[in-house]
């Protein structure tokens, strides 16, 4: 009989958000007693599982992996769940909470970045992906993507999730130009900003191939 092995994972999560002002309060160690597959998705842990191993021959003793880096404890609570359901807080545009769920789902991915966890990266890029933001008011979508590039500690210009809001902002620009001036537009600052400037401008690019194509043909017809 094949027996599932557990393993204990100890990771620090910050303090609470009221009292996130309060300085040098320590993390919070929260213990989650998992199945050792989970471990393998998750390089940083899988490499110090390997080398527990290799130090200790009995393979029935229990596990104990220890992340240094305090996490969201949110966030790490959805990735278990993933991890053993394939579960993901779904997007209804018709929920109050959409916003709420956008912004959970980014936690996630920026957990998943800096864990390394790929399988659940890919998951949420393709779910936020299908989601129908057109379906939704356009200033939750600015304040989404915002939020996002305007994060700290990764790359979100030239991350998947950061390329994917870009995608969006294109397919988006119709309504966005309906709603915001272009001097609205011009004055976003941080990422969102740029990315909006570098949408405009594909996007005039884009008219003038057209336009040029359209001219081409209507002489040699």
């Amino acid at each position: 009989m094949n027996i599932k092995r557990w393993v204990w994972l100890h990771i620090p999560v910050p303090p609470t958000n009221g009292w996130q002002s309060r300085e040098n309060l320590p993390a919070t160690i929260k213990h989650y007693y998992v199945p050792e597959e989970i471990i393998d998705h998750i390089p940083s842990y899988k490499n110090q599982s390997q080398q527990s191993y290799s130090f200790n021959d009995n393979v029935n003793d229990e596990r104990i992996i220890w992340d240094g880096t305090a996490h969201d404890q949110q966030a790490v609570a959805s990735a278990i769940r993933f991890l053993t359901s394939g579960y993901l807080v779904p997007l209804n545009a018709s929920s109050s909470a959409y916003e709420n769920s956008l912004h959970s789902l980014v936690r996630l991915y920026n957990l998943s970045v800096a864990l390394k966890i790929a399988k659940l990266e890919t998951a949420l890029v393709s779910h936020i992906d299908d989601a129908n933001f057109e379906a939704i008011g356009v200033n939750i979508f600015r304040r989404f993507a915002r939020t996002y590039y305007n994060g700290d500690g990764v790359d979100t210009q030239n991350s998947s999730l950061g390329r994917l809001v870009k995608k969006k902002l294109s397919l988006l620009l119709p309504r966005l130009q309906q709603s915001m001036t272009a001097e609205k537009i011009s004055s976003e600052e941080g990422v969102l900003g740029k990315q909006l400037i570098a949408v405009l401008f594909e996007d005039r690019v884009q008219h003038q191939i057209t336009l040029g194509a359209v001219k081409r043909e209507g002489l040699l017809s």
